[in-house]
């Protein structure tokens, strides 16, 4: 029988629209089974768990037969212990039962820091291994010794504290550092138009310290800039004289705020301080 004679076949049309009517009910069945196997119907809305405790993430995730995973935990005394501060999926997303939820919480213990070894590092090396291990400088107290600019103990609330010791994230730590054999005297840095942050890290790398500072308006968590700082860039004072800042959030007026404190001569405002004390020469 030759090939083309097949379709002359009665029975071969009857077989081809079986085939063809099994291959669509077996079509159909898997189509059933996946829809519910991947519950394609059971669809809800994600709430939003910001701000609130984990009880309520995991009675929602009992109830919808979600999962959940907790990704990190965060210190934050501005908010409450064990509440929720960020969640993927976004507040809102339309998800599937059986879909893992990912939070990050607040901590019920505050985020803690380990002191580096510093002893016989130079300043410079000494504030950058301080910020890698989220500390900050109190201070830079310089003594005799021949060692120039070389960090000799470490302390910790006016207590020298060991290498390794655990103490609160961001912590400040003072510095007690060499100033060689005879009165040392650096340049102060330029810091103007420099975030107050970024302003205080120069000033330490350089071994000055941060004196008096008076910004232009108190706002909670504002991004302040410098616009006038004494003493002057570019004059020679000791090792670990203070700098005082004056400082503004308006970003875009610092040269003007510049010009108007050198036209009513504020360095007149300004005591000369030392290393060791601090005078509240802003209070109003």
């Amino acid at each position: 029988m030759s090939f083309w004679n097949l379709f002359k076949k009665k029975y071969f049309y009857i077989n081809l629209i079986a085939g063809i009517v099994i291959l669509f009910i077996i079509g159909y069945i898997v189509m059933f089974w996946l829809k519910g196997y991947t519950r394609q119907d059971e669809i809800y809305e994600l709430p939003d768990f910001i701000g609130m405790p984990m009880d309520s993430l995991i009675d929602y995730s009992e109830k919808f037969e979600m999962r959940y995973v907790i990704m990190d935990s965060v210190f934050d005394d501005s908010k409450p212990k064990g509440s929720i501060v960020l969640q993927n999926p976004l507040p809102h997303a339309h998800i599937k039962t059986g879909r893992t939820i990912y939070v990050s919480i607040v901590s019920q213990t505050p985020e803690m820091s380990v002191v580096p070894n510093l002893i016989n590092l130079s300043v410079r090396q000494g504030v950058n291994l301080l910020k890698n291990c989220n500390l900050d400088i109190d201070e830079i107290q310089f003594v005799e010794g021949f060692d120039r600019n070389s960090i000799q103990s470490v302390l910790f609330n006016n207590e020298s504290i060991d290498e390794g010791s655990k103490i609160l994230k961001n912590s400040k730590l003072s510095l007690v550092v060499s100033k060689g054999s005879r009165e040392q005297y650096e340049l102060i840095p330029n810091v103007f138009g420099m975030t107050e942050q970024a302003a205080y890290d120069i000033l330490h790398e350089n071994s000055f310290n941060v004196g008096n500072v008076k910004r232009d308006q108190v706002i909670s968590d504002a991004q302040y800039y410098v616009y006038y700082q004494y003493p002057a860039k570019n004059t020679a004072n000791p090792l670990g004289c203070s700098v005082n800042l004056k400082l503004t959030v308006n970003k875009n007026e610092i040269k003007e705020l510049y010009e108007e404190s050198l036209y009513l001569n504020d360095s007149l405002e300004f005591d000369y301080i030392d290393s060791v004390g601090k005078q509240n020469i802003f209070e109003q």
